[in-house]
């Protein structure tokens, strides 16, 4: 609905006696009337918002962060990283196998393939068997050199008779020439009946089975030393045959490997091809080679290495908080063991920096642990209980001075007072004087304040 607003026509009232009666002015229309009020509000109605806002900005004072001064334990710590190790541990390595390597066989009766293996991560107990290698190369060895002795011990039975025909036949021969000998010197007794050449045959004769005779006798000792030396060489071949054997025997008891302690059977890394992995089933290892470790779990310790500006903090004793990257959730205790001597390089990092190497010993321990995990530790250096406590952020210093200080807050703003700390961490310090627990203080230099 559409309301029209029109001027009623009223009388125009007479004028004031003795003046002329002016003409009216011309009205308005009422439309118009009515917007310059409404614009007229609308202003003011702005105008008092602002001024209202503006009085009540001055009056509120800036918001300050304020904490609170609580009682409680505080220490201050160092960090540290590690990686944990175990002082009970034994390295188990392939068996040194021993042969002579000149047999037809070749070095491929040494072959180790490992043919059993636990499983890493297991608990085994001492004497159980925890690997074994292919024996066969072996077994076939230990049969060969059997073989090769028994037909040595015949070949020396053949050697010996062979050395006793020939001394035989060599005893023969002197006797036949002892013989020979003394038919002429029977012959040559009859030289008296006998021609003068005759009796010079007989001489000559005499002279030469005689020298046959003690040729023979000054051969026999060497033809003993000949025949024997066949006879000591086939008994030597025997006796290499019998240590041959008992090295190969001695190399198949070694090829079962038992463990020698109580502990985790932890494998070792090789290099197969390109890439670093675990030792595993089927893979062929070298003589004297490490392939698996039995870690003691109770002796697990953290080894770790702090900088050498931060050692002389450090005392034997002091407790640590050990965190394990592999267990987020898992938190031990333990306490400062050892401090190294010496400091040493870390490695390829530029040469003046030098760290010292800790020993953390562990109070307790858990079953999952195994050597190598990286750790941290946070060392206890200082410790200060049932004390009062305040940020760090909530204490000013006067640069000329040094006194410490804190804005307090009051029922009419903030009072600043000079306070007194103690022991201090990164984020905290303990009060000593000027501040009482439940206090509230500024966390931020208060407006105004210098």
């Amino acid at each position: 609905m559409r309301l029209n607003y029109q001027q009623s026509p009223v009388p125009t009232p007479a004028g004031p006696p003795g003046r002329a009666n002016l003409p009216a002015p011309p009205a308005r229309p009422a439309k118009q009337v009515w917007g310059a009020v409404v614009l007229a509000a609308v202003i003011a109605v702005a105008a008092g918002v602002q001024y209202s806002s503006s009085r009540q900005a001055a009056a509120r004072p800036a918001s300050i962060r304020a904490v609170k001064v609580v009682t409680g334990d505080l220490e201050r710590t160092l960090r540290v990283t590690g990686a944990t190790s175990a002082e009970g541990s034994v390295f188990l390595r392939t068996p040194q196998v021993r042969g002579r390597r000149s047999r037809g066989g070749g070095s491929g009766d040494f072959r180790l393939v490992l043919a059993s293996l636990v499983s890493n991560g297991r608990h085994v107990t001492a004497g159980e068997q925890v690997a074994s290698f292919d024996s066969m190369y072996m077994q076939n060895r230990l049969d060969d050199i059997e073989a090769e002795k028994a037909n040595l011990e015949s070949g020396l039975r053949v050697v010996e008779s062979t050395a006793e025909l020939t001394l035989a036949a060599h005893r023969h021969r002197i006797n036949i020439a002892k013989a020979a000998m003394d038919k002429a010197a029977l012959d040559l007794k009859t030289a008296e009946v006998r021609s003068a050449i005759q009796v010079e045959h007989y001489k000559l004769t005499y002279a030469e089975k005689k020298a046959e005779y003690e040729a023979l006798l000054a051969e026999r000792p060497h033809l003993k030393t000949s025949t024997g030396s066949d006879i000591h060489m086939a008994e030597l071949e025997i006796r290499e045959t019998a240590v041959e054997t008992r090295r190969a025997q001695m190399n198949l008891d070694r090829y079962s490997i038992t463990a020698p302690i109580d502990g985790l059977f932890v494998l070792s890394e090789l290099r197969r091809g390109s890439e670093i992995a675990q030792v595993k089933l089927g893979d062929e290892l070298g003589a004297g080679q490490q392939f698996a470790q039995i870690v003691d779990p109770k002796t697990i310790n953290v080894q770790a290495k702090v900088n050498q500006a931060d050692i002389e903090t450090m005392r034997l004793g002091s407790a640590v908080r050990v965190r394990f990257d592999a267990f987020p959730g898992l938190e031990l205790g333990g306490k400062v063991g050892a401090i190294g001597a010496l400091a040493v390089s870390p490695g390829r990092q530029s040469e003046h920096l030098r760290e010292v190497p800790v020993t953390v010993k562990l109070n307790e321990t858990d079953p999952r642990l195994i050597p190598n995990l990286s750790v941290s530790a946070d060392i206890v250096l200082d410790r200060a209980e049932d004390t009062a406590i305040v940020p760090l952020e909530s204490i000013f210093q006067e640069p000329d001075s040094g006194q410490r200080y804190a804005y307090v807050r009051k029922a009419n703003g903030w009072e600043k007072r000079p306070i007194e700390i103690g022991l201090s961490s990164n984020v905290a310090a303990e009060v000593v004087s000027g501040l009482e627990p439940g206090e509230q203080v500024a966390a931020e230099m208060p407006s105004g304040a210098n």
